[in-house]
């Protein structure tokens, strides 16, 4: 934070006066959710006195004291957001947030909201910036939840336009333990990251989600035929055993990290991941990107009737992107000459493959130079939740890295073992490579050389 001097803040505020423009209205769920804020700020501001106090003493000890950085609270109006300073590296710096209580004591924030702003920052976000002044900023934001929780793939801006539309007491009491439950388990998204890892001896693009789409579509537009997969947990349990697996995947042009497994895997081993790259998250960028350039789909996959019912999804939400045709996965193994003949024919710039780890991979790898795409992506059960078969988890689940357990839950006999068998597998080969690296002082040895 900065900390203004007299002379900047008055100019500060004189420049924002604009902002104090935009109305709101106070219901119902906004009154309960104030009251719970002043009350809870109260009751936290006199169990911490003491810790208050000290910290207080101790900020003034280093010659700093109170910091005021200027912020635009609900409404459009001017507020002192308050903190405590202390040396960068100082363990006091732990609590150096405690005096935002006060301002939500105040009722300047809220325990949930979007992000606190500076004027000049709330009028460079335009008219989006301004729609977040419909309430009050928060100490916790989803978005900073979601970048904890690995699946922040909008803007923060973007987020917090979701929040203004949907926030209550409730929700914002739910965001409030999950912050908690992220706090404890979840791992922060590194700030600078090498695009390109060797994780436990497979090379993985380490890309944001826009990057990885971004990728995807240039390769579309002209180029080599390229495979695409995604890696998970359960992927690397089958890497090890299956050779024309990992021989497939270690062809592909891009491959993204898929979950939260990976995620842990890349800080305990040195390598961290910057974004869980999956494909049902990927899907509706990829298709809204397709659909701006032109660009054309084939499905290939899932049971009868899976790829007709994503197709009508597609039609739905995505007027414009071409769909030139689809085919289930069943007997492919019997009429793969026909249909790759039927894919070759229809032109299709890109084709998406749901056959299933292992046998999606080995399948492209197989036939890519036939497929006549430029790009084939192994996506997996992606077919099964656009085409309505199988729900997504609710975002609570998936912010908290419970999203394997609702799928779980959805088909226990057949997901059992993947998920509570697998994930230990994974977590004692990820355990493996570790002590491996460090008894024997090799930082690229890989498991499966």
């Amino acid at each position: 934070m900065t900390e203004l001097g007299p002379k900047a803040h008055g100019a500060m505020l004189t420049e924002s006066e604009p902002l104090s423009l935009i109305g709101v209205s106070e219901s119902t769920g906004d009154a309960a959710k104030r009251c719970f804020d002043f009350v809870s700020a109260l009751i936290l501001i006199l169990v911490l006195s003491p810790v208050f106090a000290l910290g207080y003493l101790a900020s003034k000890f280093y010659g700093y004291g109170f910091s005021k950085s200027l912020r635009v609270q609900r409404g459009g109006k001017p507020f002192f957001e308050l903190s405590l300073r202390f040396p960068p590296k100082s363990r006091w710096n732990v609590i150096s947030r405690l005096p935002v209580l006060i301002n939500i004591l105040r009722g300047e924030m809220s325990w949930v909201g979007p992000a606190p702003k500076a004027p000049a920052e709330i009028e460079a976000l335009g008219q989006i910036g301004r729609y977040r002044l419909k309430v009050r900023p928060g100490l916790l934001c989803q978005w900073r939840i979601q970048r904890r929780a690995n699946i922040s793939y909008e803007s923060e801006s973007q987020t917090a336009a979701q929040y203004v539309d949907s926030h209550s007491l409730l929700t914002d009491l739910g965001l409030i333990a999950r912050g908690v439950v992220v706090a404890i388990y979840g791992l922060p998204t590194p700030k600078t990251a090498s695009t390109e890892i060797n994780l436990m001896g497979v090379r993985v693009d380490n890309v944001t989600m826009n990057e990885a789409v971004n990728a995807i579509v240039e390769r579309v537009g002209g180029g080599s035929p390229c495979q695409v997969s995604f890696l998970n947990a359960h992927c690397f349990n089958v890497l090890q055993r299956d050779p024309l697996y990992l021989e497939s995947v270690n062809s592909s042009r891009l491959v993204f990290p898929d979950g939260i497994g990976l995620k842990i895997a890349g800080q305990l081993l040195g390598c961290p991941i910057t974004q869980n790259v999956n494909g049902t998250d990927l899907f509706p960028m990829l298709c809204k990107a397709l659909e701006s350039k032109q660009r054309s789909l084939y499905l290939l996959g899932g049971k009868p009737g899976t790829t007709e019912d994503v197709t009508k999804w597609l039609s739905s939400n995505y007027p414009n992107l071409v769909v030139l045709g689809s085919h289930h996965g069943y007997n492919l193994k019997n009429n793969t000459e026909k249909v790759i003949g039927e894919i070759r024919a229809s032109g299709a710039d890109l084709v998406l493959v749901g056959l299933g780890v292992p046998m999606q991979e080995r399948w492209i790898n197989q036939n890519l130079p036939e497929i006549g795409a430029k790009v084939v992506l192994g996506v997996g059960g992606l077919f099964d939740y656009y085409s309505g078969r199988i729900p997504r988890a609710p975002i609570w689940m998936r912010e908290l890295g419970l999203e394997w357990f609702f799928r779980f839950l959805q088909e226990p006999r057949r997901l059992c073992k993947r998920y509570f068998v697998g994930n230990l597998t994974f977590l004692l080969l990820v355990l493996r490579y570790w002590m491996d690296r460090r008894t024997e002082g090799s930082k690229n040895r890989g498991l499966f050389s």
